[in-house]
């Protein structure tokens, strides 16, 4: 079965891991390997950061790149969620001295940002595709060995 670049639209051997065309690696929409149980485990991996450390450890994907790669990614975005939201607490503390609604305004475009990423992660991996994030993306491709 041949996949497709999503970037340029040409169709690539399925053995490929990088279209021919564009060089772009990440927007073949059939990855190797990547069957509905993998891209089930990868999406459920975003879910929260448990799944994902489970699908680390579990013998049956350990060598599968694909669910390691989301399973890492979800841990670095879950960090940096966690970090995000300390930074907001404090932001909207200093804010609401100032003003209460240009706080709020603040957290909620920053967690409705937060959310639209999680779908946009999930549906890419059900997609079986390997979305990378900026740096966070490559910090996952380089542990996953992806």
């Amino acid at each position: 079965m041949a996949a497709v670049c999503a970037n340029c639209g040409i169709e690539v051997d399925d053995t490929d891991v990088a279209c021919p065309e564009c060089g772009d690696e990440n927007n073949l929409s059939l990855r190797p390997g990547s069957g509905k149980t993998e891209r089930f485990a990868a999406a459920f991996a975003y879910f929260t950061f448990i799944p994902a450390i489970i699908f680390l450890f579990w013998a049956r994907f350990k060598a599968d790149g694909f669910v390691r790669f989301h399973s890492f990614q979800s841990i670095f975005v879950t960090i940096t969620a966690a970090l995000l939201a300390g930074a907001l607490r404090l932001l909207f503390v200093t804010f609401s001295f100032i003003s209460f609604l240009a706080a709020a305004l603040i957290v909620t475009l920053v967690c409705l940002a937060c959310f639209v990423l999680w779908i946009v992660l999930l549906v890419k991996a059900l997609q079986g595709r390997q979305f990378k994030l900026p740096w966070i993306g490559k910090l996952a491709k380089s542990q996953a060995g992806a």
